[in-house]
C-alpha cells in the first residue's frame, strides 16, 4: 500500500471515528429537546441541503486548487464550528442556532466530498488499484460503524452529548495533522479564477455527465434510492426512542448492528465487480435492497431493526464500491472533482425533500408500518426502471 495513501487512510479513519460520535449525539439531543419526529427532521433535512447549494463549489474547487490544502481547511473550519455548536448546546442557546451552525458544517462537509474523492486518484495512481482502494476505505467507514456507536452512545449515556461533539472537534484537527505530512498536493488546474471561467469549468463538467449516460442515469437512480432510504432513516432515532423505547447505548449498538451488513457489502463489493458489469450490478442490488426492507416491518427490538436495516445496507454498500470504481476508471482525473460534485449533487437533491416528508408522516399518521412500505416501494420500483437505461448496461474497461 502506498506510503501518501496510508497517510491518508489514518486521517479519514481519525475523522470519521469523530464524526459518528456527532451523528449519533445530534440526533439524540434533538430528540431529548424536543421529543418530535418533525423536530428531528427538519434538522436531518438542514445538514442534506447543503448538497443541493455547494457541491459544485467543491467541486470547482478541486480541479483548480491544490486538493490536499484544501481538505485540511476544511478540516480546520469543520472543528471550529464544532466547538460553536457544542458552546451553544453548553449555553442552551436555541435550537434555530443548533440549526444554523449545523447547517454550515454540513455545507463544509458537502464542499469537501468531492474534493477528497479526486485526492484519491492524486496518491493512487493507478487505475486498476481504484476498486480495491474504494472498497478499502468504504470497509473502513462500516468497520467504525461497529465500534464508534457503542463508544459514543456509552459516552451520552454515562456523560451526556456535549463530550461528543468536543472529541468530533479534536478527532478533525489530528487528521488534518496527518494530510499535511502526504506530499502530493494534488491536481491544480492552472485557469482564471473569475465567474466566466467558473462558468467554463462547470459546463465542462456537465458535458462530461451528458457524454457518459451511466453517470447521468446512475444519479438519477440514486435520487430514487436516497429519497426511499431517508424517507425511513431520518425516523431511525425516532423510532428506537419512542417506539422500540432504546436507550443511547442501545441505538448505538443498533448502528453497530447495520455497520456488519454495511462492512459486508463493502468487502463483497470488489468480489461482484469481477463477476459483473458495473452497471448491473448496481440495478440489481437496488431491487434487493428494496425487497428486504419489507422486513422491516417485522422488527419488534433494536437488535432486529439494526440487523434488517444491515440487510439492506449490505446492498446499498456493493452499489457505492461499483459507483465510484466506475465513475473514477471513466472520468478524467483533472474533471473527476467536478463530476464527482455534480453527480452526488443529483444523488442527494432528494435527501431534504425526504427527511421533511418522512417525519411529516410518521409526526401525522404514527403508522411505522406505512413509512416502510412507502420507501420499500420507491427503491423497487427505481430499480426496475434502471433496467430500461443505459446503466444497466455499462461496464469500464481499463
Amino acid at each position: 500500500m502506498e506510503k501518501n495513501y496510508k497517510l491518508f487512510f489514518i486521517a479519514y479513519v481519525i475523522a470519521n471515528v469523530g464524526d459518528w460520535f456527532f451523528k449519533l449525539a445530534m440526533p439524540i439531543y434533538l430528540f431529548e429537546k424536543t421529543g418530535s419526529a418533525l423536530y428531528m427532521a427538519v434538522g436531518y433535512a438542514l445538514s442534506f441541503l447543503p448538497f443541493l447549494l455547494f457541491t459544485l463549489v467543491g467541486g470547482v474547487l478541486a480541479d483548480i486548487y491544490a486538493r490536499k490544502y484544501l481538505i485540511v481547511l476544511v478540516m480546520f473550519l469543520s472543528s471550529a464550528m464544532v466547538v460553536l455548536i457544542s458552546y451553544i448546546i453548553h449555553i442552551d442557546g436555541g435550537l434555530i442556532f443548533i440549526y444554523i451552525f449545523s447547517f454550515v458544517l454540513s455545507s463544509l462537509t458537502t464542499v469537501g466530498h468531492p474534493i477528497l474523492q479526486s485526492y484519491i486518484v492524486d496518491i493512487v495512481p493507478d487505475k486498476a488499484k481504484l476498486a480495491s482502494r474504494n472498497s478499502f476505505l468504504l470497509s473502513v467507514d462500516n468497520t467504525l460503524v461497529l465500534v464508534a456507536p457503542i463508544l459514543s452512545g456509552v459516552l451520552i449515556s454515562v456523560l451526556g452529548t456535549k463530550l461528543s461533539f468536543i472529541i468530533n472537534a479534536g478527532a478533525l484537527l489530528a487528521a488534518t495533522v496527518f494530510i499535511m505530512l502526504i506530499d502530493v498536493k494534488g491536481v491544480r488546474v492552472n485557469v482564471s479564477k473569475n465567474v466566466k471561467s467558473i462558468v467554463n469549468m462547470l459546463k465542462e463538467g456537465f458535458l462530461t455527465i451528458k457524454a457518459q449516460p451511466f453517470l447521468l442515469y446512475g444519479s438519477l437512480l440514486f435520487f430514487g434510492t436516497n429519497f426511499s432510504t431517508n424517507f425511513f432513516n431520518v425516523n431511525f432515532v425516532f423510532i428506537l426512542k419512542e417506539y422500540l423505547l432504546a436507550n443511547s447505548t442501545q441505538v448505538g449498538i443498533c448502528f453497530a448492528i447495520t455497520g456488519i451488513g454495511a462492512l459486508a457489502g463493502s468487502f463483497a463489493g470488489p468480489f461482484f465487480l469481477k463477476r459483473m458489469q458495473e452497471g448491473r450490478l448496481i440495478v440489481i442490488m437496488t431491487v434487493f435492497a428494496g425487497i428486504f426492507m419489507f422486513a422491516l416491518m417485522l422488527a419488534n427490538n433494536y437488535i432486529l431493526l439494526g440487523l434488517i436495516w444491515g440487510l439492506v445496507s449490505f446492498f446499498g454498500s456493493v452499489n457505492v464500491v461499483a459507483f465510484f470504481t466506475l465513475r473514477q476508471k471513466v472520468v478524467p482525473s483533472e474533471i473527476l472533482g467536478r463530476s464527482v460534485a455534480i453527480t452526488r449533487m443529483i444523488s442527494y437533491a432528494s435527501i431534504p425533500l425526504a427527511a421533511i416528508l418522512g417525519g411529516m408522516t410518521l409526526n401525522a399518521t404514527n403508522n411505522v408500518v406505512l413509512i416502510i412500505l412507502i420507501a420499500a416501494v420507491i427503491r423497487i420500483l427505481m430499480g426496475i426502471m434502471a433496467i430500461f437505461t443505459p446503466l444497466f448496461k455499462t461496464h469500464a474497461k481499463i
